[in-house]
């Protein structure tokens, strides 16, 4: 019985066969994996250089002349339109973070600084000059509120 065990039976090499081819495949796959994965991140690699080139050359080509432009205007204002920019500026930004809240267009209690609430009652008063030419009379609209908001949703 010792003797059968020590013969190398077909079996034992067709096991032999397959280990072999499957390992083969293995590596191959193992390879390809590796290529794949060397790839992707030169890829990468390409791909951030790509973008700090494009990055270096809109700082280059936009933002550096963009800036100098804006330097040389600033410098070649006067203190005090330079002061006064400031105060508009900073008057804009306080009107941007207040909240306003706005019930009528002909409320005594809106704000009259208010940028959209002017430019709403210059654009209405003009209608009302091109209609009264127009129509050769004067012309007086009062809105409703619908049409309040149709026209301030036009100028947000």
């Amino acid at each position: 019985m010792h003797s059968a065990k020590l013969i190398p039976t077909q079996k034992d090499e067709d096991d032999r066969q397959v280990k072999a081819t499957i390992q083969a495949i293995l590596d191959t796959e193992n390879g390809f994996m590796k290529e794949l994965e060397r790839f992707l991140s030169q890829r990468d690699v390409t791909e951030l250089r790509r973008r700090e080139l494009l990055h270096k050359r809109w700082t280059e080509r936009v933002w550096f002349p963009l800036q100098r432009r804006v330097e040389r205007h600033v410098s070649s204002c006067s203190p005090v339109a330079v002061k006064r920019r400031l105060s508009l500026y900073s008057h804009y930004l306080h009107q941007c973070n207040t909240k306003v809240i706005l019930i009528s267009p002909f409320s005594p209690t809106a704000d009259l600084k208010d940028p959209l609430y002017l430019r709403l009652h210059e654009r209405l008063k003009e209608k009302r000059t091109a209609r009264s030419y127009e129509e050769g009379t004067w012309y007086f609209h009062y809105l409703s509120k619908s049409t309040f908001k149709t026209y301030m949703n036009a100028f947000l």
